[in-house]
């Protein structure tokens, strides 16, 4: 295997966030699959959700659910027998603000995994956001431990059991137990009624919600070998590698060609597809540290001046680092994809002597916007 890569590879040392979790917590592993049921897949998680939809829901189908380990984007784990953990992605923080920022990127991403017709329709709240520390308070939540966190609000039917009923009812759960201390990872309270703007006032007394606390963490790492798709120059090379015959058409530049294989690259579909996860097979096979790739549920962009970046967002980070090596994978070109929302790129300026193109994705967090509100009305069936 050789050491190199028709790729630019960046050093780097970045503020990165990913929900914290731990996967030997029983209790926290419970009440984010229940919120959450399809972020780890029916592999992980059969065991605590078939006793509860059997208990609650009088089923035992839970073919909602991944059988297998669920794909996960760019993982390269299609030829591992070692796939690769959830605790390797990230979402990648801008400082241009001075404090690192992900721009509400990490629960939209988490807001994909959720299920309206399981767990109620979910809405996230950020507690390092003041405008939404202010909108938690207003709600009556107790405070979190840390700052850090996530407040996951969980609206459900007033006839049908929420997360509290659950896990007060299974055997294995003490009811005095004081959740945000349990694992430092989680709190439970109960709401009155439904707040949100989502649905109409005049059903709202019928609505019940339940809320969580998720903490998160934000923290530097130093990268050597990372292929950066923020940047021109890899974003070039990267698109004529895995797609050679687009970017050597006449009338297509190279970053031109970047902006047809970016609906490949941010497929709505969980853990994205077929060439997704051959590029990542490919990377890890080449001793690539890490991929910096954008989001499939936010509107991911790039600004520079010069040739350093400005400000940015809507980026993820996954992690290859002491990884089992890949010796089996295929050789590009690999497939393209039809986008799987309306989606939009808009580029900005050209790439001349004043510096590097500027661009952004639009469309992805408009649908991801669209489907929660689409969700929720139906769950409750409001009609417009």
């Amino acid at each position: 295997m050789t050491s190199s890569l028709d790729i630019p590879l960046r050093k780097c040392s970045l503020p990165l966030k990913r929900v914290r979790l731990d996967e030997n917590e029983t209790l926290a592993m419970l009440i984010l699959d229940l919120a959450f049921p399809y972020f780890r897949g029916q592999t992980a998680v059969h065991r605590n959700l078939e006793q509860i939809y059997t208990l609650f829901f009088g089923t035992t189908s839970l073919d909602f659910l991944h059988r297998d380990c669920p794909r996960r984007r760019f993982s390269g784990g299609t030829q591992s027998s070692q796939p690769l953990p959830r605790g390797r992605y990230y979402a990648v923080c801008d400082i241009s603000s001075g404090k690192p920022d992900d721009h509400g990127l990490l629960r939209f991403e988490l807001s994909a995994y959720s299920n309206h017709c399981l767990s109620g329709p979910v809405q996230i709240l950020d507690r390092d956001r003041e405008d939404e520390q202010q909108m938690i308070e207003h709600l009556g939540i107790p405070p979190a431990v840390s700052s850090q966190a996530f407040t996951i609000i969980v609206f459900r039917k007033a006839c049908a059991p929420g997360l509290h009923d659950i896990l007060f009812n299974l055997k294995d759960i003490d009811s005095d137990i004081d959740f945000d201390d349990y694992g430092g990872a989680f709190g439970i309270y109960r709401l009155e009624s439904n707040t949100s703007s989502f649905l109409r006032t005049d059903i709202s007394s019928g609505i019940h919600a339940f809320s969580f606390n998720l903490y998160y963490e934000i923290e530097t790492i130093a990268f050597d070998r990372v292929v950066d798709l923020r940047y021109p120059n890899v974003q070039a090379a990267f698109a004529d590698l895995f797609f050679p015959s687009i970017t050597r058409c006449s009338n297509v530049g190279p970053l031109q060609a970047f902006a047809q294989i970016l609906p490949t690259l941010v497929s709505t579909d969980h853990g994205g597809n077929e060439t997704t996860d051959a590029i990542g097979n490919f990377l890890r096979a080449y001793g690539v540290d890490a991929l910096i790739y954008p989001s499939a549920r936010f509107n991911g962009g790039v600004r520079f001046d010069g040739d350093s970046i400005a400000d940015f967002g809507g980026w993820n980070l996954v992690d290859y680092r002491h990884t089992e090596p890949i010796t089996n994978y295929q050789i590009p070109p690999f497939p393209l994809f039809e986008a799987s929302c309306p989606l939009q790129i808009l580029l900005s300026g050209t790439d001349n002597d004043e510096g590097p193109l500027s661009w952004k994705i639009k469309g992805l967090r408009e649908h991801a916007m669209s489907k929660f509100e689409k969700d929720a009305r139906s769950y409750f069936k409001v009609q417009e």
